[in-house]
């Protein structure tokens, strides 16, 4: 007698994007960011067989922290860190000061370089400007990445003072890394990238950039 076997269904073979930082280290005349690499990777690859890797520079050509002196500024240092190491980018370090005040941001600025001179070796610059704001975006290249701490001021402390951030962010003409007040100086990149929209055009342009750092 004869018997007829159900054929098996054929697999679909899928393909899963998987991506990560090319870390490389600094060497001396070396010029230009260093590409990250996305690799696409078929869930079906045969022995021997190199996954198809193609790179990609990173979208920011350098990192740019604001600082004022305080432990809450320098919060920022450490996400900051985290992405120069994982793409290459320079790191600068940058003041608001006024005339009387070159010297002494000078010499905290060089200090926090030397702190970090393992890692990096972090660019220092103040610029005299009475508005932090208007110092900030002094400082920028075409391609900087500001990231920049939050002091999460509130009540009257917020509406007499204001917040630098708030200010800076509606004058910016870019994306920005914003660290909150309740960051953990050991936090790291991990996961996914969340963009929150509400449905306004306004909300919408969070997901180009975000497309692109993903």
């Amino acid at each position: 007698r004869d018997h007829l076997q159900p054929l098996a269904e054929p697999r679909r073979p899928a393909c899963h994007l998987g991506a990560a930082a090319a870390r490389r280290p600094r060497t001396e005349g070396t010029s230009g960011p260093s590409r990250a690499t996305v690799a696409l990777l078929p869930s079906e690859v045969h022995d021997g067989e190199e996954p198809n890797v193609e790179t990609a520079p990173p979208p920011f050509t350098d990192v740019l922290v604001p600082l004022d002196g305080s432990p809450a500024a320098e919060r920022a240092l450490g996400p900051a860190l985290e992405l120069v190491t994982r793409t290459g980018v320079p790191l600068r370090l940058l003041r608001r000061v006024f005339s009387d005040e070159a010297e002494e941001a000078a010499e905290y600025l060089a200090g926090l370089a030397d702190r970090y001179a393992g890692v990096t070796d972090a660019e220092t610059q103040i610029v005299d400007r009475d508005s932090i704001p208007d110092a900030i975006i002094e400082g920028l290249e075409p391609g900087t990445l500001v990231c920049l701490s939050s002091h999460g001021r509130r009540g009257l402390v917020r509406a007499v003072m204001g917040s630098v951030a708030e200010a800076l962010l509606r004058s910016l003409d870019r994306p920005a890394l914003l660290v909150g007040p309740h960051v953990i100086q050991s936090a790291t990149f991990t996961g996914r990238i969340v963009t929150c929209i509400d449905g306004s055009h306004e909300s919408r342009r969070t997901l180009a950039p975000a497309q692109e750092w993903a």
